[in-house]
């Protein structure tokens, strides 16, 4: 987080359809780094309503203080009440595609807590 406290996120979706094609998500932000323990700093049901295969979608909340220069961990899971499969897009070295141009090296993606070689697709305000 740079310039002001983080108070919203966009990401770049996939879902199968038909469509609508709706999917409940557990959304939760941790701080992290420096000396203390990473401690969550917000956690929130969210219910994305795709309307095609391929959309953005932006999280917006209160922004959290004291995030401003700091780093900050976003984890999203499908809710714990049952969601649908969907796919959050980024970019990744495949066999297709060999090289992979890391646009944010600061960052990283995880799936299943395993560290990828992968920029996650996000904008952040």
């Amino acid at each position: 987080v740079e310039d002001f406290d983080l108070g919203a996120v966009e990401l770049m979706f996939r879902g199968p359809g038909p469509f609508p094609y709706p999917v409940s998500l557990l959304v939760t932000f941790h701080r992290v780094g420096g000396p203390q323990e990473p401690r969550q700093l917000l956690q929130f049901p969210f219910r994305v309503v795709l309307e095609e295969r391929t959309q953005k979608v932006r999280f917006n909340f209160q922004p959290l203080a004291g995030t401003v220069g700091g780093q900050v961990l976003m984890e999203i899971r499908g809710h714990p009440d049952g969601t649908r499969p969907f796919q959050l897009l980024w970019n990744k070295a495949t066999a297709e595609v060999p090289r992979f141009d890391d646009t944010y090296p600061a960052g990283r993606a995880y799936l299943d807590k395993q560290a990828q070689e992968a920029d996650l697709y996000f904008v952040t305000y």
